[in-house]
C-alpha cells in the first residue's frame, strides 16, 4: 500500500509522483500495481549481462527499454542514468564506446535501483 511515508520517500528519491500518479489517471492501486510490475523487469539484469558479454548492440536495446519503463512511471533516478547509457550505446557499430564513463553511468543506475527497491519493498 502506498502510504505518505512510501510517497515521500518516492519523492526524496527521485520519483516524479504527482505527474506519474496524474498519468495513472490518479489512481494509487493503479500505480502500486504497476510499480510491483516494474520489480520483476529484466531489462536492468539483462542490461548487465549484455554489457559483461560485450555485447554492446543487445545492451544497447535493453537500456533503450529501461528508459522508456521508467520515465513511464516517472523514475528519474533510474530514467537519467539509463538515458544516458543509451546514448553512450547507440552508435557502438560505428563510434569507440566510453566505456569509463558506461562504468560511470552504470554505477549511478546500480545504487538508484538498489535504493528504489528498498522503497518498493514496502509497499
Amino acid at each position: 500500500m502506498i502510504t505518505k511515508d512510501t510517497v515521500s520517500m518516492l519523492k526524496e528519491w527521485g520519483m516524479e509522483y504527482e505527474d506519474t500518479l496524474h498519468r495513472f489517471m490518479n489512481k494509487e492501486e493503479l500505480l502500486e500495481r504497476f510499480l510491483r510490475k516494474f520489480e520483476a523487469d529484466t531489462s536492468y539484469l539483462q542490461l548487465m549481462e549484455q554489457l559483461q558479454a560485450g555485447n554492446y548492440g543487445e545492451a544497447f536495446a535493453h537500456a533503450h527499454t529501461l528508459k522508456g519503463v521508467t520515465a513511464n512511471l516517472g523514475l528519474e533516478g533510474l530514467r537519467r542514468p539509463a538515458s544516458e547509457i543509451t546514448e553512450l550505446l547507440r552508435h557502438w557499430e560505428t563510434l569507440p564506446v566510453d566505456t569509463e564513463r558506461l562504468v560511470e553511468e552504470m554505477d549511478v543506475l546500480r545504487q538508484n535501483r538498489d535504493k528504489l527497491q528498498t522503497i518498493l519493498s514496502l509497499l
